[in-house]
């Protein structure tokens, strides 16, 4: 995994929400995260928990609401990054994802997510 996405995420989790959004707008971003996580491959676990927890952190602040496009990528990459089972992260990115009204409809309707 690129030394990039290391030190990607420590500088825009103290940005606002606007970087937030910018870098979750990223057209390879979540995709790439996603693959890190679930890279069977990888025997590397602090990286895949690192990248989890990136992933969790994203959803904290990305709702249906905010951007749509965005949203949906985001439950993709979620489904995708949930064969790995090594951190919770994952599905506390699910919980937090469904305490929002607004995300549950679209929660429903992403393919694979309710399998996850």
């Amino acid at each position: 995994m690129p030394l990039s996405l290391f030190l990607f995420f420590p500088q825009g989790r103290n940005n606002t929400n606007e970087t937030l959004l910018k870098m979750a707008q990223h057209p390879m971003l979540m995709y790439t995260l996603a693959l890190a996580v679930a890279d069977v491959e990888d025997n590397n676990e602090d990286s895949k928990t690192f990248f989890s927890l990136c992933m969790d952190w994203i959803t904290t602040d990305i709702h249906h609401d905010k951007v749509v496009t965005c949203h949906d990528e985001l439950l993709r990459s979620l489904v995708n990054a949930s064969e790995y089972t090594g951190s919770t992260s994952i599905s506390e990115a699910f919980k937090m994802q469904s305490t929002q009204l607004e995300n549950r409809m679209p929660m429903v309707n992403c393919s694979g997510l309710l399998m996850a």
